[in-house]
Protein backbone atom coordinates (compact mmCIF):
# COMPACT_ATOMS: atom_id res chain seq x y z
CA UNK A 1 0.00 0.00 0.00
CA UNK A 2 1.40 3.40 -0.99
CA UNK A 3 2.08 5.65 1.99
CA UNK A 4 0.50 9.10 1.86
CA UNK A 5 2.85 12.07 2.15
CA UNK A 6 1.95 15.53 3.38
CA UNK A 7 2.93 18.19 0.86
CA UNK A 8 4.20 21.64 1.85
CA UNK A 9 1.16 23.96 2.00
CA UNK A 10 1.06 26.92 -0.37
CA UNK A 11 -1.52 28.87 1.61
CA UNK A 12 -3.74 28.96 4.71
CA UNK A 13 -5.81 25.99 5.83
CA UNK A 14 -9.58 26.28 5.56
CA UNK A 15 -11.78 24.15 7.80
CA UNK A 16 -14.35 21.86 6.25
CA UNK A 17 -18.03 22.70 6.58
CA UNK A 18 -18.57 19.73 8.90
CA UNK A 19 -15.78 20.78 11.28
CA UNK A 20 -15.80 22.72 14.54
CA UNK A 21 -15.09 25.98 12.68
CA UNK A 22 -16.92 25.59 9.34
CA UNK A 23 -15.49 27.75 6.57
CA UNK A 24 -12.96 29.41 8.89
CA UNK A 25 -9.15 29.36 8.72
CA UNK A 26 -6.43 28.14 11.07
CA UNK A 27 -4.11 31.13 10.70
CA UNK A 28 -6.19 33.84 12.48
CA UNK A 29 -6.26 31.68 15.62
CA UNK A 30 -2.46 31.80 15.86
CA UNK A 31 -2.23 35.49 16.68
CA UNK A 32 -5.69 36.00 18.19
CA UNK A 33 -6.53 32.80 20.09
CA UNK A 34 -3.28 30.83 20.15
CA UNK A 35 -4.68 28.41 22.76
CA UNK A 36 -7.08 27.05 20.12
CA UNK A 37 -4.26 26.73 17.59
CA UNK A 38 -2.16 24.66 20.02
CA UNK A 39 -5.20 22.59 20.89
CA UNK A 40 -5.54 21.70 17.20
CA UNK A 41 -1.80 21.03 16.90
CA UNK A 42 -1.71 18.82 20.01
CA UNK A 43 -4.76 16.82 18.97
CA UNK A 44 -3.87 13.24 18.17
CA UNK A 45 -4.59 12.54 14.49
CA UNK A 46 -7.24 9.89 13.75
CA UNK A 47 -5.80 9.07 10.34
CA UNK A 48 -2.34 8.16 9.05
CA UNK A 49 -2.06 11.64 7.56
CA UNK A 50 -4.12 14.35 9.20
CA UNK A 51 -3.81 17.42 6.95
CA UNK A 52 -4.91 19.86 9.65
CA UNK A 53 -2.46 18.49 12.22
CA UNK A 54 0.39 18.44 9.70
CA UNK A 55 -0.45 22.00 8.61
CA UNK A 56 -0.17 23.23 12.21
CA UNK A 57 3.14 21.44 12.69
CA UNK A 58 4.47 22.97 9.48
CA UNK A 59 3.57 26.48 10.69
CA UNK A 60 5.41 25.83 13.96
CA UNK A 61 8.47 24.71 12.05
CA UNK A 62 8.34 27.56 9.54
CA UNK A 63 7.95 30.18 12.28
CA UNK A 64 11.48 29.45 13.49
CA UNK A 65 12.65 31.32 10.40
CA UNK A 66 10.00 34.01 10.78
CA UNK A 67 11.01 37.47 9.51
CA UNK A 68 9.97 40.22 11.91
CA UNK A 69 9.45 43.77 10.65
CA UNK A 70 10.22 45.82 13.75
CA UNK A 71 13.70 46.96 14.81
CA UNK A 72 15.66 46.16 17.95
CA UNK A 73 14.91 48.44 20.93
CA UNK A 74 18.64 48.44 21.84
CA UNK A 75 20.53 49.10 18.58
CA UNK A 76 17.61 50.17 16.40
CA UNK A 77 19.25 48.57 13.35
CA UNK A 78 18.37 44.87 13.10
CA UNK A 79 14.94 43.16 13.21
CA UNK A 80 13.78 41.92 16.59
CA UNK A 81 14.46 38.25 17.36
CA UNK A 82 13.83 38.08 21.12
CA UNK A 83 11.58 39.56 23.77
CA UNK A 84 12.01 39.64 27.54
CA UNK A 85 9.31 38.23 29.82
CA UNK A 86 9.85 40.69 32.69
CA UNK A 87 9.20 39.23 36.16
CA UNK A 88 7.39 36.45 34.27
CA UNK A 89 4.35 38.71 34.18
CA UNK A 90 5.04 41.64 31.82
CA UNK A 91 5.39 41.63 28.03
CA UNK A 92 6.19 44.85 26.19
CA UNK A 93 7.46 45.97 22.78
CA UNK A 94 10.06 48.03 24.66
CA UNK A 95 11.59 44.79 25.94
CA UNK A 96 12.68 43.40 22.56
CA UNK A 97 16.04 42.99 20.87
CA UNK A 98 17.79 41.57 17.81
CA UNK A 99 19.92 38.43 17.75
CA UNK A 100 23.28 40.04 18.59
CA UNK A 101 24.92 38.95 21.81
CA UNK A 102 25.49 42.55 22.93
CA UNK A 103 21.82 43.53 22.57
CA UNK A 104 20.64 40.41 24.35
CA UNK A 105 22.97 41.10 27.28
CA UNK A 106 21.79 44.69 27.50
CA UNK A 107 18.15 43.64 27.47
CA UNK A 108 18.47 41.21 30.38
CA UNK A 109 20.95 43.27 32.40
CA UNK A 110 19.62 43.94 35.90
CA UNK A 111 16.22 42.45 35.11
CA UNK A 112 14.41 39.38 36.43
CA UNK A 113 12.58 37.21 33.92
CA UNK A 114 13.25 35.13 30.82
CA UNK A 115 14.35 35.74 27.26
CA UNK A 116 12.01 34.26 24.64
CA UNK A 117 12.47 33.93 20.88
CA UNK A 118 10.02 35.25 18.30
CA UNK A 119 8.60 31.96 17.04
CA UNK A 120 5.29 30.25 17.69
CA UNK A 121 6.59 27.77 20.28
CA UNK A 122 7.13 30.73 22.62
CA UNK A 123 3.38 31.35 22.67
CA UNK A 124 2.62 27.83 23.89
CA UNK A 125 3.73 28.45 27.48
CA UNK A 126 1.42 31.42 28.08
CA UNK A 127 -1.64 29.91 29.76
CA UNK A 128 -3.16 32.93 31.53
CA UNK A 129 -5.54 34.87 29.32
CA UNK A 130 -4.06 38.34 29.87
CA UNK A 131 -0.44 37.29 29.33
CA UNK A 132 -1.40 35.23 26.30
CA UNK A 133 -3.22 38.18 24.73
CA UNK A 134 -0.26 40.46 25.45
CA UNK A 135 2.06 37.96 23.76
CA UNK A 136 -0.23 37.63 20.73
CA UNK A 137 -0.37 41.44 20.45
CA UNK A 138 3.45 41.58 20.62
CA UNK A 139 3.74 39.06 17.77
CA UNK A 140 1.26 41.05 15.67
CA UNK A 141 3.28 44.18 16.36
CA UNK A 142 6.58 42.49 15.39
CA UNK A 143 5.08 41.21 12.12
CA UNK A 144 3.14 44.41 11.38
CA UNK A 145 -0.14 42.53 11.38
CA UNK A 146 -3.57 43.41 12.77
CA UNK A 147 -6.23 41.38 14.53
CA UNK A 148 -8.21 41.66 11.29
CA UNK A 149 -5.35 40.56 9.00
CA UNK A 150 -6.38 38.00 6.39
CA UNK A 151 -5.36 34.32 6.63
CA UNK A 152 -3.17 34.82 3.56
CA UNK A 153 -1.30 37.74 5.16
CA UNK A 154 -0.67 35.76 8.35
CA UNK A 155 0.46 32.66 6.45
CA UNK A 156 2.90 34.72 4.38
CA UNK A 157 4.28 36.52 7.45
CA UNK A 158 4.92 33.21 9.23
CA UNK A 159 6.39 31.26 6.30
CA UNK A 160 8.19 33.70 3.96
CA UNK A 161 11.46 33.37 5.89
CA UNK A 162 11.23 29.58 5.78
CA UNK A 163 10.75 29.51 2.01
CA UNK A 164 13.70 31.88 1.52
CA UNK A 165 15.95 29.60 3.54
CA UNK A 166 14.56 26.47 1.91
CA UNK A 167 13.93 27.34 -1.76
CA UNK A 168 13.62 23.65 -2.67
CA UNK A 169 10.59 23.38 -0.39
CA UNK A 170 8.49 25.13 -3.03
CA UNK A 171 8.94 22.06 -5.25
CA UNK A 172 7.10 19.99 -2.61
CA UNK A 173 4.00 22.17 -2.70
CA UNK A 174 1.03 20.04 -3.66
CA UNK A 175 -0.31 20.88 -7.11
CA UNK A 176 -3.60 19.77 -8.68
CA UNK A 177 -3.32 16.73 -10.90
CA UNK A 178 -3.95 17.57 -14.55
CA UNK A 179 -6.03 15.25 -16.69
CA UNK A 180 -4.25 13.72 -19.72
CA UNK A 181 -4.86 15.69 -22.90
CA UNK A 182 -7.49 14.28 -25.21
CA UNK A 183 -9.16 12.16 -22.53
CA UNK A 184 -12.85 12.79 -22.15
CA UNK A 185 -14.29 12.19 -18.73
CA UNK A 186 -17.99 12.31 -18.00
CA UNK A 187 -19.06 13.58 -14.60
CA UNK A 188 -21.89 11.89 -12.79
CA UNK A 189 -23.54 14.32 -10.36
CA UNK A 190 -24.61 11.54 -8.01
CA UNK A 191 -21.23 9.80 -8.15
CA UNK A 192 -18.25 12.24 -8.21
CA UNK A 193 -15.88 9.55 -9.49
CA UNK A 194 -15.11 9.76 -13.23
CA UNK A 195 -16.73 7.16 -15.46
CA UNK A 196 -15.53 5.75 -18.74
CA UNK A 197 -16.67 7.30 -22.02
CA UNK A 198 -19.61 5.40 -23.49
CA UNK A 199 -17.83 4.60 -26.75
CA UNK A 200 -15.27 2.39 -24.92
CA UNK A 201 -17.70 -0.45 -24.27
CA UNK A 202 -19.11 -0.43 -27.82
CA UNK A 203 -15.59 -0.52 -29.28
CA UNK A 204 -14.77 -3.50 -27.07
CA UNK A 205 -17.89 -5.33 -28.30
CA UNK A 206 -16.89 -4.78 -31.93
CA UNK A 207 -13.42 -6.17 -31.33
CA UNK A 208 -14.82 -9.17 -29.48
CA UNK A 209 -17.26 -9.91 -32.28
CA UNK A 210 -14.50 -9.80 -34.91
CA UNK A 211 -12.40 -12.25 -32.90
CA UNK A 212 -15.35 -14.62 -32.54
CA UNK A 213 -15.89 -14.63 -36.29
CA UNK A 214 -12.19 -15.22 -36.86
CA UNK A 215 -11.98 -18.11 -34.41
CA UNK A 216 -15.36 -19.66 -35.21
CA UNK A 217 -16.31 -19.07 -38.86
CA UNK A 218 -20.03 -19.15 -39.54
CA UNK A 219 -20.94 -18.09 -36.02
CA UNK A 220 -24.05 -15.98 -35.94
CA UNK A 221 -23.70 -13.00 -33.65
CA UNK A 222 -26.82 -11.28 -32.48
CA UNK A 223 -26.44 -7.51 -32.71
CA UNK A 224 -26.99 -5.58 -29.47
CA UNK A 225 -29.27 -2.61 -29.19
Amino acid sequence: MEKKVFGVPSGPYQFQESSRFPGGYVEPFILNSSNIFFELEDKRPHREVDILNEHCKFLLKASRSMETRKLCSICGEAPVKFFFFLNYSIISKNLTCCGSEYCRQQLVLGRVGGLRAFHLESLRSFKKVKIRRDAEALFRWALKLKKSSSPEEIFKALTSGYFKKNPLATELIEKPIKKPEGEKVEKNEKNPLPIRPRNCSSARRRITAEKQLEMFPGTKIRPRD
